[in-house]
């Protein structure tokens, strides 16, 4: 029962239900694409150990980039919505707003970290979080005011959600449609956190 209500959450249980073999069927050939292979192995994750009562921290690394929109926004939702910290790596930045934090790297050295409000609401125009967000063609206050308003929710009682923006050599062409994140643009490195040199 599990596993059939983890397959729902993901928008997989009607395509596992009509497979011959159902929960049996292997993930394997051509039987499953590859956002649908990410969406599986996303449900065996939730179901491993003593499944999403038990889990404490979720480490995803771009748990909806073989995926349409429609069910991007959907396992996100689910995701923030689970009582436990999840780090997650962010290419899509559509959802940057509902994270509680967002840890923006280039060439793998930590550039910003700050709740995304800090981040998107940039007055000073050096947040490169804010630059790829505007690069990706999506709208820095759209984004704020979604996250404030509801539109998806925020992270579980007693959890914390990171977002992880890593700055891409190379990106697709960003459209509002698909908001893949380019590497940030040259500009004076944000000052490390606390406590931290550079």
């Amino acid at each position: 029962a599990r596993a059939w209500g983890e397959l729902e959450r993901v928008g997989m249980r009607s395509r596992i239900e009509a497979l011959p073999n159902g929960l049996l069927s292997p993930v394997s050939g051509d039987a499953f694409s590859e956002g649908e292979r990410q969406l599986l192995s996303l449900c065996r994750t939730l179901l491993a150990g003593g499944g999403r009562d038990t889990l404490q921290v979720l480490l995803a690394d771009e748990p909806t980039s073989n995926v349409d929109l429609e069910l991007d926004v959907k396992v996100h939702r689910m995701l923030l919505e689970l009582d436990a910290t999840v780090l997650m790596i962010c290419h899509r930045l559509q959802h940057v707003g509902h994270f509680d934090r967002v840890v923006t790297m280039e060439h793998g050295k930590v550039v910003e970290d700050a709740p995304p409000r800090t981040l998107l609401v940039d007055q000073n125009k050096t947040s490169r979080l804010a630059a790829m967000v505007a690069r990706a063609g999506l709208v820095a206050s759209e984004l704020v005011s979604a996250a404030e308003g509801g539109a998806a929710a925020g992270p579980g009682s007693g959890a914390s959600a990171t977002c992880v923006a890593a700055a891409a050599a190379a990106a697709s062409s960003p459209t509002r449609q698909q908001a893949t994140a380019g590497s940030a643009p040259s500009s004076p490195p944000a000052s490390p956190p606390d406590g931290q040199s550079s």
